[in-house]
């Protein structure tokens, strides 16, 4: 989920996470997972979302995840 909100910050900004609670449903030996992830609200410091993984179309986990978003020092950019 990381990625998903890291792609939308501008230059010269990151994000860590503050909290992520996943839950798993089924599960998996093999094959091909899909994973879909929605920024349900992004503000100036936090962001929230979510995230569901499935598998032939049924759910085998879900997940969402705080993240502080934050600005970069000049000398890590």
């Amino acid at each position: 989920m990381g990625a998903a909100l890291y792609s939308t910050l501008d230059a010269g900004y990151a994000c860590a996470t503050i909290d992520i609670s996943i839950s798993y449903f089924r599960p998996v030996a093999e094959g091909q997972l899909l994973c879909e992830t929605v920024l349900d609200n992004k503000g100036r410091t936090i962001a929230h979302l979510t995230a569901r993984i499935t598998q032939n179309d049924k759910l085998v986990a879900q997940a969402s995840g705080n993240f502080a978003i934050m600005s970069m020092p000049p000398e890590r950019r």
